[in-house]
């Protein structure tokens, strides 16, 4: 069963250098009580999918199209009012960097405690019992609620807010980028926290990252994003099998395979196009050792190639 449904999700940004296509066209499905991996290079687009989701683009950019259901409603169609009450309560963030999104001048329990008290009328004494229950979920000392974001280390600022963005039960959790910045060590702590959570709650989650080993361990499905275009999507069995797209397969190869340290290292030629000049055609086709005549022409619709494996290449077409 489907908890989240994107289709056509179109959103570009007006600049003085022309417009950026910072999404164009995208569509996935997010099942209940899975993670979702959405992955790409810096500058793709991948971070904007998830403030699409939001409705929080801020000007210059605007959602031009799309939908996005959430168990079957339409949350392009509502109001702001709707999306204020909407958001944490039915679908929260967790941001790249937890200094930025935790206020200096406030605790974080109180950070937290609003958002119950905002969004689920908890009295103040049941608000402070859940912050503590909260905190101490995410391996935070229920005592450290007191404590202001400066007074924590990076870990423990991003569990912080893992913690404040399941306060409500959300239906859906989008993470951008929640690791980076971090040592591995303190990675490694954050990723079982989200891992064990959505294990023990059933969560459904967007995890957006530019680390494909990272989020092969921890998802199920994985979409492959590219110039602002999902280019692949697939499981992580078919992933590590028979990734198909040019680009998805340039990926696993710049990666270790501890399996096979020996196996040389390739990167990807060329670099990403600019979004407010993007090539015709596939996106990838300027970089593309695969590319044929046709590459150059149309950009290629994402197609189900086997179950649960889709695939945006003129090359996947022809063969």
């Amino acid at each position: 069963m489907n908890i989240l449904e994107v289709r056509n999700l179109t959103t570009r940004f007006s600049t003085a250098r022309g417009i950026v296509r910072a999404v164009e066209r995208v569509s996935f499905h997010l099942k209940k009580g899975e993670i979702l991996g959405l992955i790409g290079e810096s500058g793709c687009g991948k971070s904007t999918v998830g403030l699409s989701l939001l409705r929080l683009v801020e000007p210059p950019g605007r959602i031009v199209t799309g939908q996005v259901l959430l168990d079957g409603v339409d949350l392009m169609k509502k109001s702001e009012s709707e999306m204020n009450d909407i958001r944490w309560k039915l679908i929260s963030y967790i941001p790249q960097s937890a200094m930025n999104a935790l206020n200096p001048i406030y605790s974080v329990g109180w950070q937290i405690r609003e958002a119950l008290q905002r969004h689920e009328g908890y009295s103040l004494g049941r608000a402070r019992a859940r912050v503590a229950e909260l905190l101490e979920s995410v391996g935070i000392a229920a005592s450290r609620a007191g404590s202001y974001p400066h007074e924590m280390s990076g870990g423990m600022k991003q569990r912080a807010v893992i913690a404040m963005a399941l306060a409500c039960s959300p239906k859906v959790v989008i993470s951008d980028e929640a690791t980076t910045g971090l040592d591995v060590m303190t990675q490694a702590q954050v990723l079982h926290v989200i891992k064990t959570l959505q294990s023990r709650l059933g969560l459904s989650m967007l995890f957006i990252s530019h680390d494909l080993p990272l989020v092969a361990n921890i998802c199920e499905r994985i979409a492959i994003m590219y110039a602002g275009r999902l280019v692949e999507l697939l499981t992580v069995d078919q992933l590590r099998r028979q990734p198909l797209h040019p680009y998805t397969q340039g990926l696993m190869s710049s990666f270790i395979d501890l399996k096979a340290p020996l196996r040389r290292l390739e990167s990807i030629p060329g670099s990403v196009p600019d979004l407010t000049d993007l090539p015709c055609g596939c996106g990838f086709h300027p970089r593309c050792c695969q590319c044929g005549g046709d590459c150059c022409c149309k950009a290629p619709e994402l197609v189900e190639v086997e179950p649960d494996h889709w695939v945006a290449c003129c090359k996947v077409v022809r063969e």
